[in-house]
């Protein structure tokens, strides 16, 4: 598009002199040299009209791809919030969605709330059976507890490892643990299988913790009490909940 700016450029200021010598022609009134300079007017306006339309051709070409760029960019920040294991939101994701929370003026249907939830002892699910069979715990775990939030403004997301996190917009504490508590049974109610065999291998249970946001919150302090949630739970002997 540029060098065809340049092009168009050049060719006006040609188009420029030539209408400048025709002025003069048209003046001097002689009729053979009238002709001549229009003759030449004729065919530089031809160039500067075949430059006008390369141009417009480049600036709509210009646009298209500007246009396929911004859709391609956002669909890589989209997928740059998205954990390609579970497919859930991951922690970049959660914390964009987070921020734009806190930054919003509370609103009078009731404080929002975090679920912080963990796969309990993952680890010797990892040791005993592979980490192949730890994946699909994962994949299965995030799907109990994607399909237990319906609300599109709720945010699932992959915490980090074996934790997982829901973020509830609006939801009073009530809501909070009795969304958890349903994701908990969910969760309970999963028999993972031997793909190849079908038969069942092991049976999974998860540990959450509630809280809910405060006025003076920030992300760090919401996070911080949901984990501390958690941490309860986890030390009343897993597969429970437990606010904060």
């Amino acid at each position: 598009m540029a060098e065809a700016a340049i092009r168009t450029g050049d060719r006006a200021g040609a188009f420029g002199e030539q209408l400048g010598d025709l002025t003069q022609a048209l003046k001097l009134g002689d009729a053979l040299q009238l002709e001549s300079v229009i003759n030449r007017s004729l065919d530089k306006t031809a160039g500067m009209q075949e430059s006008a339309f390369a141009l417009q051709r480049e600036v709509m070409a210009s646009r298209e791809e500007i246009e396929r760029l911004r859709v391609d960019l956002s669909r890589a920040r989209k997928e740059s919030e998205i954990d390609p294991l579970t497919r859930l939101l991951n922690r970049k994701g959660l914390d964009l969605r987070l921020d734009e929370l806190l930054s919003q003026t509370p609103q009078p249907a009731g404080r929002s709330c975090l679920v912080m939830l963990d796969i309990d002892r993952f680890k010797s699910v990892n040791d005993s059976y592979g980490h192949v069979i730890g994946d699909q715990v994962l994949q299965a775990v995030a799907q109990a507890i994607r399909s237990g939030v319906s609300n599109r403004s709720h945010s699932v997301a992959r915490y980090g490892g074996e934790e997982f996190a829901i973020l509830l917009p609006r939801c009073n504490l009530a809501t909070g643990l009795a969304l958890a508590e349903a994701c908990r049974q969910r969760v309970k109610a999963l028999r993972i299988r031997d793909r190849r065999s079908q038969t069942v291998m092991l049976n999974v249970t998860i540990s959450a913790g509630v809280t809910e946001m405060k006025p003076d919150d920030d992300a760090l302090s919401l996070v911080a009490r949901g984990d501390g949630a958690l941490y309860e739970a986890k030390h009343a002997g897993r597969d429970c909940v437990v606010s904060a």
